[in-house]
């Protein structure tokens, strides 16, 4: 990857030999940052270049792209990995996670999952059934994670893995046949630990990325707090376009982190004074169907509703990077 844009504490990366389409920004400590080498250094496997047909070595790389390596002191989050506290996570063992394609919905889905990978306290999380098409990161401590039987416990339904209906009948499932099954073992209870909920109030102020205009940081009011969840409003926006964030999440700030990174925070704009998209709160930036800054018609506009609920719900309109498929389902924003 290549780093083309700095901004204050956020950095904008680029996949080497792909479409710009999939640039992205992150905060500059983010932990799915990782060294030159590190790969090499941890046993993993680099993904190259689209199109690299040599095997990919990192010092003839740097050369003949004529470029140099992030320096190794920027990655904080990754360099002390090794130091993390070991937990009772394994790879291969079982447990009931949320599928966060979900979590806006009225009905949240909570399925059988399996831990895929480790890095320190993070997980990757795979749902039985599924591609990895859906995989996810988390937090070790996260509250979308849950040891097997939790569902039952807390009347919750379980979603059985994908297919699994079909090979059982109407046979309820059952997590002592399925671990036997699959030869497989329940990531332990006491594995289990939660961190403390943050002292989140209602109508307290924070700062926060842009959903639809990653480039951009808006002011925004916490309109609603459940659990580890906020529910969050741009400042000058209608208040159909509040939506729910982890309270957790690196894309949250508190006030005065754009002043005291250096970086440019949107001013709410006049609900009188409209662009010429027609939507309230919207000052022209940003483009849903191309990669320019701005736009003028409304069915450009990255927060034009139908546009706006897709990001929401986490739909991308890209293709997979490195599967060119595509998902797309019908949500709600809640």
């Amino acid at each position: 990857m290549t780093v083309v844009e700095v901004c204050g504490y956020r950095i904008k990366l680029h996949f080497d030999g792909y479409s710009d389409d999939y640039d992205f920004w992150v905060n500059a400590d983010c932990p799915d940052l990782f060294y030159p080498k590190w790969c090499e250094h941890n046993s993993r496997i680099v993904q190259p270049p689209k199109n690299y047909e040599n095997n990919f070595d990192w010092n003839n790389y740097l050369r003949v792209t004529n470029t140099l390596p992030a320096p190794i002191w920027n990655f904080v989050s990754t360099y002390n990995l090794g130091s993390c506290k070991k937990n009772k996570f394994q790879i291969g063992n079982k447990l009931e996670a949320l599928d966060k394609l979900t979590r806006v919905l009225p009905k949240q889905l909570i399925c059988v999952a399996t831990v895929a990978d480790i890095l320190g306290n993070r997980i990757r999380i795979h749902f039985d059934g599924w591609s990895d098409d859906f995989d996810y990161w988390t937090d070790i401590t996260s509250t979308n994670i849950h040891p097997v039987r939790w569902c039952d416990n807390n009347g919750r339904i379980l979603t059985p893995p994908n297919g699994y209906n079909d090979f059982k009948g109407k046979k309820p499932f059952s997590w002592t046949e399925y671990l036997r099954e699959t030869n497989s073992k329940p990531v332990p209870e006491n594995a289990f630990v939660r961190r403390p909920l943050r002292d989140f109030v209602i109508n307290t102020t924070i700062e926060v990325v842009d959903l639809v205009v990653p480039s951009l940081i808006r002011i925004a009011k916490i309109v609603d707090v459940k659990g580890d969840e906020l529910k969050i409003l741009y400042d000058g926006f209608d208040s159909n376009y509040a939506y729910w964030i982890e309270d957790d999440s690196p894309d949250i700030h508190p006030v005065g982190w754009s002043l005291k990174t250096n970086h440019p925070i949107e001013i709410p704009r006049e609900k009188e004074c409209l662009w010429s998209c027609k939507v309230i709160g919207c000052n022209g930036k940003g483009n849903s169907n191309s990669l320019t800054n701005n736009h003028i018609i409304a069915k450009d506009c990255p927060y034009e509703w139908d546009s706006w609920k897709k990001s929401v719900a986490g739909l991308s309109k890209l293709s997979d990077r490195l599967k060119n498929v595509s998902f797309s389902c019908d949500t709600v924003v809640q």
